[in-house]
């Protein structure tokens, strides 16, 4: 069953989620979601004790993101907050944060089993369930109660989405599970017992298990004990890369050979250039609470009183008319870069954790205002969310959507609190003039919100 579009709260952020339960309802909910077709990179490894350990692997996982921003790729992996997996969303959260990856490059897409995800602020066995990665731009959710539940339709997913436009997986050490990952993806990279010339599969040499056991298979003629591990190796399509600049040439070779053209910054045939515009001050009452917080809790607090505040409260909000109207005429891709720029300019508040300074810490939570005000304003503007039809925070982002599936409306459904269906959550409704409900279903955020709005 192919369910509409919801919303999910988890650690501050919002970011829809998908339900579907068969290759048909996955083919529509990319189409729907994402983009007709693009390249894509998969990514499989290990849940546990497979985090960056090593500046090179650091640098490994971000050059993961920056080949897939180059070559305008989506990227899949299994949209849990553990290991590999963790490690790709964090990467994407400092490529933003450092100004080298804008909101709408690499869009990073988890597919999970629904019972493998632990709701907010539950309790619950690292063997059985992980938290979702709050870094993720969309959830595709199948069913299933265990780790590996989901392999299927994170290959189907990168087949869907790719159709010819190269897609590629990179494995990072991995287990079991993460052999099935990859049995999946070689049985793709067959057709009518030929390689499909479009796919590769990629092991990181070095980082243990699984990866290492492919390679020295691969090296050796086969010999592990492991029959599938054999027929991994075995394919022509699967290679080994060392570091990230290996990782980088190989990738950039295989999806030059399938037509792309590699986007550099400065690059006259790919650069948009776009008039500069100026995101207008948001004058909103600051709680006395604020004045005893650090900077870098005052801008949090901000940010999560727009993600959980009603619209009665926004409705406050005040603007200099004259920048508001340069804003909603500026174009998608102006106001964008006007946030992201904002957002790397707040970089200093969000790290400044020493309390004492009441004119910095007042000062942190205007800027944390600010920013996101109008990201919330333009997810409305931009995605429509009062038309059925479209989804706020990819259209923001500048994903394509079509086709789409009416949204659950806000007061639709109930929050998590108490419900054995965490996708089941209320929309966010920032729309002025409505009086429609909305807010995270975290209880504690919404808690510190309100004391915040109260003080």
């Amino acid at each position: 069953m192919l369910t509409a579009p919801t919303d999910r709260w988890e650690n501050h952020r919002w970011f829809p989620v998908r339900k579907v339960d068969s290759y048909a309802d996955l083919s529509v909910a990319l189409h729907d979601m994402v983009a007709d077709s693009m390249p894509v990179i998969t990514v499989v490894g290990g849940a546990a004790g497979a985090g960056a350990a090593t500046a090179a692997d650091q640098e490994m996982y971000e050059e993961i993101l920056l080949t897939a921003a180059r070559f305008s790729a989506a990227v899949f992996f299994g949209g849990t907050d553990s290991g590999c997996l963790k490690e790709v969303g964090e990467a994407k959260r400092r490529l933003l944060a450092e100004g080298r990856l804008a909101m709408a490059d690499a869009p990073l897409i988890g597919v999970v089993a629904e019972g493998t995800v632990a709701p907010p602020g539950s309790r619950y066995d690292p063997n059985k369930k992980a938290p979702l990665q709050p870094d993720q731009d969309l959830v595709l959710v199948v069913p299933g109660q265990d780790f590996g539940d989901e392999s299927w339709a994170l290959a189907q997913a990168g087949r869907i989405l790719s159709q010819g436009q190269g897609s590629a997986t990179v494995l990072i050490n991995g287990g079991g599970i993460t052999v099935q990952d990859a049995t999946h993806r070689v049985h793709d990279m067959t057709e009518n017992g030929r390689p499909v010339q479009d796919a590769i599969l990629l092991a990181y040499r070095g980082s243990g298990r699984a990866a290492d056991d492919i390679i020295a298979a691969k090296e050796n003629g086969g010999g592990h004990q492991d029959p599938r591990i054999n027929a991994i190796a075995a394919h022509s399509r699967t290679h080994a890369f060392g570091s990230a600049a290996d990782l980088r040439a190989q990738l950039g070779a295989h999806f030059t050979a399938a037509g792309h053209v590699p986007r550099e910054p400065g690059d006259p045939r790919t650069a948009k250039t776009a008039p500069e515009v100026t995101v207008p001050p948001v004058y909103l009452p600051v709680p006395s609470v604020v004045a005893g917080m650090t900077p870098m809790r005052a801008y949090e607090v901000a940010r999560m009183t727009v993600g959980s505040t009603g619209p009665r409260h926004l409705s406050q909000a005040r603007t200099d008319p004259e920048l508001h109207r340069s804003w909603r005429e500026a174009t998608k891709a102006s106001r964008t870069a006007a946030l992201d720029k904002l957002t790397r300019d707040n970089a200093g508040y969000r790290e400044d954790d020493r309390a004492g300074d009441e004119r910095r810490s007042i000062a942190a939570y205007n800027a944390g205002l600010r920013e996101a005000f109008w990201r919330a304003h333009d997810y409305i503007r931009d995605g429509d969310l009062s038309a059925p039809g479209r989804l706020t925070h990819l259209a923001a982002k500048g994903f394509g959507a079509s086709k789409q599936a009416a949204p659950l409306r806000p007061g639709d459904t109930e929050p998590v609190n108490g419900s054995s269906d965490w996708t089941r959550v209320v929309l966010p409704s920032l729309a002025p003039g409505t009086d429609q409900r909305g807010g995270p279903p975290d209880a504690r955020a919404g808690r510190i919100a309100e004391r915040a709005r109260e003080a």
